[in-house]
């Protein structure tokens, strides 16, 4: 009789403790219940699912509720911050659009004006020329871009001699450079050979050649260094009152030195140097020198000849 007296007791306790455990199990559940709608309706705050739970299989579902959460938020966060600088780019394009078609615009209406000289009219047609030249270079940026971002461009690599393209392209704006008054010192190299595509490295050289022309003070210079894997070309330039806090995002899409966007320019010529480094293996980074001159180092993949 004592003996089943005790089992009686052991059940119950069992009982009790399982009792005791369902009904913490039950509560837990209830409170994450009720923390998740809280979460999800206030999903723009930080806040994550907690417990004080010792039971290990809710422990562990709460550490990957929390892994979901916090990968969607992250995953949310990086929408938003695409569709706010969607909306910047398109603000900024509808801007470079806008300036030079008004701009037109006007011009053509004053061509139509019967008391113009014929010197006038010369003025205003280069005008309007190179109002359409520009617009003609914003659409081809727009396409080369495109073409970029969505893979369609295809690289043809073979061995190139740097420092005569760096030349070769730098000709045709000789008297750019002479009526800016910008003294250009380009280092000769004739062992400066790399692996790579020559249109897309002479789009590169020309962008930054560009980039040189509207933002150098007065004078700019360009070098070579040799290394073991690559062939760094770099060219400087001293500049005007620049914004270091732009230096990390020089290669952002739409991002320009002239914060008004006055002259017309889109941003896009750094961005495009950017991806054109990258797609043939290279690199590029920009930086503010000891001597206060903007600089754009650029690695491009050095020629090896395996078969000597």
């Amino acid at each position: 009789m004592d003996k089943l007296w005790i089992v009686v007791v052991i059940i119950t306790i069992l009982f009790i403790i399982t009792s005791y455990k369902l009904l913490m199990y039950k509560w837990e559940t209830k409170q994450m219940s009720e923390q998740l709608a809280s979460i999800i309706e206030n999903f723009g705050t930080n806040e994550l699912l907690r417990t004080t739970t010792q039971h290990q299989g809710l422990i562990k579902l709460t550490k990957k509720i929390n892994q979901l959460i916090t990968l969607y938020k992250r995953d949310q966060q990086l929408t938003d911050r695409k569709e706010k600088e969607m909306k910047k780019e398109m603000t900024n394009i509808s801007h470079d659009l806008r300036t030079p078609l008004t701009s037109l615009k006007g011009f053509s209406e004053m061509l139509s004006n019967p008391n113009l000289s014929e010197q006038q009219k010369k003025e205003y047609l280069s005008i309007v020329q190179k109002k359409i030249e520009s617009l003609t270079l914003m659409v081809d940026s727009f396409f080369e871009l495109s073409q970029l971002e969505s893979s369609e461009k295809t690289y043809h690599f073979e061995k190139l001699n740097l420092s005569e393209l760096v030349i070769e392209t730098f000709l045709p704006f000789h008297n750019d450079f002479e009526a800016r008054n910008i003294s250009l010192d380009i280092q000769e190299n004739n062992t400066a050979f790399i692996w790579g595509d020559s249109k897309a490295t002479k789009r590169v050289i020309l962008n930054l050649l560009q980039n040189v022309l509207r933002y150098a003070k007065s004078s700019a210079r360009i070098e070579y260094r040799d290394s073991e894997q690559y062939i760094i070309l770099k060219i400087m330039n001293d500049v005007k009152d620049f914004d270091q806090r732009k230096i990390n995002n020089i290669f952002d899409r739409t991002i320009t030195l002239d914060e008004s966007r006055s002259n017309g320019l889109l941003g896009l010529g750094l961005h495009i140097v950017q991806q054109l480094v990258i797609n043939q293996k290279g690199e590029v980074n920009a930086y503010i020198d000891e001597h206060n001159d903007f600089v754009m180092s650029i690695r491009f993949c050095k020629f090896h000849d395996h078969s000597a």
